[in-house]
């Protein structure tokens, strides 16, 4: 029995002193979203904070999200412009066109990359079931 009590002290003791230190942590944030500057620095701790090195280096080894990927001169984007602007096209048929050209895809299912361009980006529009530029001067 005396076990058990003593078990639940040294508990209880862990959780104040666990509390004691997310309390303090909770400050160092408060201070930090006041916005003094000294506070910044220490607002994250140490152990998430990236060096800045580091984030240029992992930029540098990654495509930009709307840049063409390597391997390809232009976006997708671009590309279903290019096939599409003389006339309209079937997403099948964008999908042979802009492999024609050379664009190159990394993934096994392009059509949902084709899909997502034509139907979610706002600047094709369907036309009978083929889709065109919207705006095909620029």
């Amino acid at each position: 029995m005396k076990d058990i009590v003593q078990e639940f002290v040294q508990l209880k003791e862990a959780l104040r002193e666990e509390k004691a230190r997310l309390e303090q942590r909770l400050q160092e944030i408060e201070t930090a979203l006041a916005g003094e500057p000294a506070a910044l620095t220490q607002a994250a701790p140490a152990a998430k904070r990236r060096p800045p090195a580091a984030k240029k280096k992992a930029a540098a080894k990654r495509p930009g999200r709307r840049g063409p990927r390597a391997g390809n001169k232009m976006t997708l984007k671009q590309a279903i412009y290019e096939v599409t602007k003389t006339r309209p096209l079937g997403r099948r048929e964008i999908l042979e066109e802009v492999q024609k050209i050379g664009y190159k895809f990394a993934t096994k299912n392009p059509l949902n990359s084709i899909n997502q361009i034509i139907y979610g980006s706002g600047e094709f529009e369907n036309v009978g079931g083929k889709f065109r530029p919207k705006n095909p001067q620029g």
